[in-house]
């Protein structure tokens, strides 16, 4: 990360008002995730000298932050997004309890909302909640568990919401299951299984969350879809054949909602580490890795900034996409 980079992380909190207490907050987070050596040299003097124009900045911490933030790149940005690209606003986050979903809920958080995820037992949904509570007591996170296949239970579980929080900007439709049957191996009900978890439950949380968003004056509808939804897969047609479907519904409900200021748009994630891949020997990983582009497994973090993105501002003018997160593994 370049110094210029982390001064301006420091200057859009602080000096941009004038408010050097800002300044030295943004220091104190930062020292408190981050210890260890700061570098001998300080590679641009008017960085630091930049900040003689706010009155009572201690110069000294604000030189030893500024070295800090010129070697750690990433997790520095994380300072400027936080409490920044979402504050605000109220998030409803299906299947969030692990894996990409609790990755989304986790940087919807860092960036200042309010979300509630839903999970599909009480216990999964407490060990999730009890981890970001751990993590920073200050969220605001909540949970429930309600029955995606029963309309009337998701229509009460959004409302409950809206209730609670007076309003509801983000829905993140991530809850579903995937499958590798042969089609001459199908069991009986098998595939509607797929396709009632992977497309139904999405349209009945879009129902009541519709109007709500109607009633505000607008909101966000991001779904999970998948690559093989672009590429399909040798096996599991239930799993390709759903997310087709939520593409398909994605597009459509982008422009029946855009009227109404409703942005509809889907992520396509690839091969990500979650926990069923992360526990896969290394000899069946790197092979997976080397047929990506990119080299690489995604990780949960790569398709949560996708979400993000989508569900800020940023992305105002973006309705009716499906975001591949693949490392161009469809291509």
């Amino acid at each position: 990360m370049a110094i210029g980079t982390a001064c301006a992380i420091v200057l859009n909190l602080g000096l941009k008002n004038g408010r050097s207490e800002v300044v030295e907050e943004c220091i104190e987070r930062y020292n408190e995730k981050f210890s260890g050596d700061v570098p001998k040299k300080l590679s641009d003097v008017y960085i630091f000298t930049v900040f003689v124009r706010l009155p009572g900045i201690k110069l000294k911490k604000v030189y030893l932050f500024i070295k800090k933030c010129a070697i750690i790149g990433s997790d520095t940005d994380n300072i400027i997004r936080r409490d920044n690209m979402l504050k605000g606003k109220v998030a409803v986050v299906t299947g969030g309890t692990r894996g990409i979903g609790y990755a989304i809920v986790k940087k919807y958080l860092e960036n200042g909302a309010k979300v509630v995820l839903f999970g599909s037992r009480k216990e999964t949904v407490d060990k999730a909640l009890a981890s970001l509570k751990a993590e920073n007591a200050d969220w605001e996170a909540e949970g429930a568990y309600p029955d995606l296949s029963d309309p009337q239970k998701v229509e009460e579980a959004i409302e409950a919401v809206k209730e609670k929080f007076g309003r509801l900007d983000i829905l993140v439709n991530n809850a579903g299951i995937s499958d590798s049957t042969k089609v001459d191996n199908y069991e009986p009900g098998q595939f509607e299984k797929v396709i009632n978890l992977n497309v139904n439950s999405i349209f009945y949380a879009v129902r009541p969350a519709v109007k709500i968003m109607k009633e505000q004056g607008g909101g966000c509808i991001i779904n999970t879809s998948s690559m093989v939804s672009i590429s399909g897969q040798p096996g599991g047609a239930a799993y390709p054949a759903s997310k087709f479907a939520v593409n398909g519904l994605t597009l459509s409900l982008a422009r029946e909602l855009g009227p109404s200021n409703i942005r509809v748009n889907a992520v396509a994630p690839g091969i990500t580490r979650t926990d069923m891949v992360a526990a896969l020997p290394k000899e069946m990983i790197e092979p997976m890795a080397a047929a990506i582009p990119l080299r690489r497994v995604g990780e949960p973090e790569d398709v949560a900034n996708a979400f993000l993105f989508l569900a800020s501002d940023m992305a105002s003018y973006v309705t009716g996409e499906v975001l591949s997160v693949d490392g161009a593994m469809r291509a």
